[in-house]
């Protein structure tokens, strides 16, 4: 073994650029911390057993292969995922064996114009990002001027190989064009995006079946090779690892790609033509690929199915449902073919886990010569553990492993204009949450939550504004039930709601009004307060373990935050604003409050809770401020509950008057259970929010406490 490849590689902490990466991979760990290893960390942990100092393959000497690269671009989407910065040092370790202090890249021959030598680029470009090292964008430079002088076709196609004349095969526009469009984006060749986006269209209409909408192998554009079509140049069959190959540079390039790009909208119609074609001939029963795709002929019982492609279809179908260029419905695709990955390819033996069902290589022409038949496919050995299956399979589990986000923007830049149809678009069910990203803007929208596991994630809470007028009272003059009534309305369990503000701007846009209202037993019309019942949010009986994560959440009247489900309740608000007027914030059933301010506008009360169902339910505020307008008074309760508030502060205008029973006919079972600890005022503490329970118990208060086995909201 080379010395330089048993050498400690530097660590990642060494560089002061990457400070905020591994803030990021404490903060990740603290959620993740006793999780079961994912199927990508666990497919790591083999690589790093199976290659400790270099990827020696059979036996040979380390070379600069692209197999390293596919292996390694799969550890660079782990380390983004996790944080964990063994993922980084791996990369480098990987890619110092080879590239020098002068940029120099051992074993690398750019006079052989192999396009495979380009794949490994994309490495030597995450590391100078992420280090600044000279070193690795000096390599980058190499591979790049190896492109300014490559062969081409007559139209401008790359050859695949200076051996390999006139032809472009399918897997070459994965080994060059995602870097070539990467070093463009960095060094601001915006005219060399023209030329990548040439390659894909190039090859695309040469290989592409009108028929099946599949993709030949390979393109000879002088028709010389005797596996040539003499009529249209192209391969014979349609290999699935080739296929997987130009699927995942099309969803790589474009991540570079400027959005105004004359022919951005021909590449992702050409993705769309492509995952089309895909769905079509994915295997009904497994959910995989087959390693060769649509194919009937003689022997066709001895077709098997494959890994690798497996793995790339999955990565680029996920990958583009994720960026919008593909409708999300097609994200189905990728989670069948992921399953069917995991059933039927990966064996854990000895504590390591095992990728099965890679083929090993197949190509066209060469020595001996490789005729394009199925029985030439059918030939090449099948085997556990092949890099390139390794490293597409790291990449589609990080995908899959990545929740779905769908990107809203009120000025047309995202999928959707609306909250509402990109709820709407989501499949009725998931077990993994499914992230809808909303941009900057003003929503005018009544949202209803009605599909589980989703996160609503704005960019900026104080520009990202859902905002909506409705008043309960009018509301229920036509309606029997509450759903409906708030400006969010939610149905659903497993909601996170993150960076958002939520109006009900009924009481701040106030103009009086009679309406009519049969419900009403008296006068059968209604008068509209100002500071009537206005919810901002409102979760339904059956809804439950929401969390809101610095929101906002506005109203002038009362019942602002409404999650009621007294029986099975769980609520969550971390560093989030509330506002309103009576009961502006009231949970039912269990709650935690941290870090929140409150502002009461208006009313009677500021907090309510009901607790009537289950003794042990009870709502916690940790570390939260009250402030309001002149005399606000604290809390109330009309029925059984449990308030703890630890270390909070109250303004000073706060009126003199400990939280309350109101009058009422309900039974309180377990008496007046109202907790302080380390409350205090500016102006001096009143005598009723003095410590009443100890300081043990005080530091027991936890999320944990509060939710029990019931929920882990923190870690979730």
């Amino acid at each position: 073994m080379n010395k330089q490849a048993k050498m400690k590689p530097r660590s990642i902490y060494s560089s002061a650029k990457l400070k905020r990466v591994i803030l990021l991979a404490v903060t990740i760990a603290w959620g993740t911390a006793f999780a079961q290893p994912s199927f990508s960390e666990r497919m790591a942990g083999t690589v790093m057993s199976l290659w400790k100092d270099s990827f020696s393959i059979d036996g040979k000497p380390a070379r600069w292969t692209y197999d390293m690269g596919v292996v390694l671009k799969g550890f660079e989407a782990l380390w983004k995922k996790t944080g964990d910065t063994k993922y980084f040092n791996y990369i480098r370790q990987q890619m110092d064996f080879f590239v020098k202090d002068d940029g120099n890249i051992l074993t690398y021959k750019p006079d052989e114009y192999n396009i495979d030598h380009i794949n490994n680029g994309k490495l030597l470009l995450a590391l100078y990002r992420a280090t600044g090292e000279g070193k690795y964008l000096k390599a980058a430079k190499l591979l790049r001027a190896q492109l300014l002088t490559h062969p081409r076709t007559s139209e401008g196609g790359f050859w695949h190989k200076k051996i390999y004349p006139s032809q472009m095969w399918l897997d070459g526009l994965y080994m060059a064009e995602p870097f070539y469009a990467e070093y463009a984006s960095l060094m601001k060749q915006d005219t060399a995006f023209d030329d990548v986006a040439r390659q894909f269209i190039l090859i695309e209409k040469h290989t592409r079946d009108a028929k099946t909408g599949l993709l030949y192998h390979a393109w000879d554009e002088s028709r010389q090779q005797s596996w040539a079509n003499k009529a249209t140049g192209v391969s014979p069959l349609f290999w699935a690892r080739a296929m997987g190959w130009y699927a995942m540079a099309l969803t790589d390039a474009l991540e570079y790609f400027p959005a105004q790009h004359p022919r951005r909208a021909t590449l992702t119609g050409i993705l769309n033509k492509l995952v089309n074609a895909l769905e079509q001939v994915q295997d009904k029963k497994s959910g995989l690929w087959y390693d060769v795709l649509a194919y009937n002929g003689a022997g066709k019982e001895k077709n098997y199915l494959e890994a690798s492609a497996s793995s790339q279809f999955v990565y680029a179908i996920a990958k583009a449902v994720r960026k919008g260029w593909v409708p999300a419905e097609k994200r189905s695709v990728a989670e069948k073919g992921y399953a069917g990955l995991v059933k039927e390819f990966i064996r854990t033996d000895n504590g390591q886990t095992n990728l099965f069902g890679t083929v090993k290589v197949s190509g066209l022409g060469g020595k001996p010569y490789r005729d394009g038949s199925f029985q030439y496919y059918m030939s090449e050995p099948v085997i556990v553990n092949d890099p390139k299956g390794i490293g597409a399979f790291i990449l589609a589990a990080c995908e899959m492993e990545t929740p779905e986000k769908i990107v809203v923007a009120a000025d047309g830049s995202g999928r959707f204009r609306s909250i509402q149809a990109a709820l709407n678009s989501l499949p009725d069910s998931s077990d993994r949450p499914r992230v809808i990203f909303i941009k900057k803007g003003l929503y005018r929208e009544k949202l209803y939550l009605e599909k589980n596991n989703v996160v609503l994630e704005g960019e900026d809470r104080e520009g990202t504004i859902i905002v909506a007028g409705i008043a309960r009272d009018e509301w229920r003059c036509g309606h029997t039930d509450d759903w409906g009534v708030a400006t969010m309305n939610v149905g659903a369990k497993d909601i996170t709601l993150k960076n958002l503000t939520v109006t009900n701007n009924i009481g701040f846009d106030y103009q009086p009004v009679t309406i009519d209202c049969p419900s009403d037993s008296v006068n059968k019309y209604k008068t509209i307060r100002r500071d009537g019942h206005q919810m901002a949010l409102r979760a339904m009986n059956g809804a439950t373990r929401l969390r809101a994560i610095n929101c906002r959440f506005r109203a002038y009247g009362g019942d602002t935050v409404s999650p009621w489900d007294v029986e099975n309740g769980a609520w969550y608000f971390k560093d989030c604003i509330m506002e309103g007027g009576v009961d502006f914030y009231c949970p039912r059933g269990w709650a935690w409050a941290e870090n929140c301010d409150f502002i009461a506008h208006t009313g009677t009360a500021a907090i309510w809770h009901d607790g009537s169902q289950v003794e042990d339910s009870k709502t916690v505020l940790v570390n939260c401020r009250f402030k309001g307008y002149d005399g606000f008074l604290l809390g109330r309760y009309h029925r059984d509950a449990q308030f703890y508030l630890i270390n909070c502060s109250f303004a000073d205008n706060m009126r003199d008057s400990a939280i309350y029973r109101v009058p009422t006919a309900n039974t309180i079972r377990w008496g007046h259970r109202v907790y302080y600890y380390n409350c205090h005022r500016a102006a001096g503490d009143y005598a009723w929010f003095r410590d009443n329970i100890s300081k043990e118990l005080a530091g027991k208060i936890n999320v944990e406490w509060v939710f029990g086995n019931r929920w882990k909201p923190a870690s979730d």
